[in-house]
């Protein structure tokens, strides 16, 4: 679902995962729908403990591309 980039946060020193899901042509409340389902299954690979996700940093959605900023673990557990 969507495409996946890595990226650094210069600001926080560390690497991030970048989310990216294009909605081109669907309606905004749809748009909407797909972000939070979006954000919702990011939040439950936090809670059960997927050891690459770290956190959230950030999500938006703008001109119909929902995207989503992960903190990625790196090492082992």
């Amino acid at each position: 679902m969507g495409d996946v980039y890595c990226a650094r946060n210069s600001r926080l020193g560390r690497e991030v995962a970048v989310k990216i899901l294009r909605a081109k042509g669907r309606s905004a409340p749809r748009v909407r729908t797909i972000g939070a389902g979006f954000l919702v299954a990011t939040i439950i690979a936090v809670a059960i403990g997927v050891p690459t996700i770290g956190g959230i940093s950030t999500w938006k959605v703008v001109l119909g591309v929902i995207g989503l900023v992960i903190f990625v673990r790196t090492g082992r557990r």
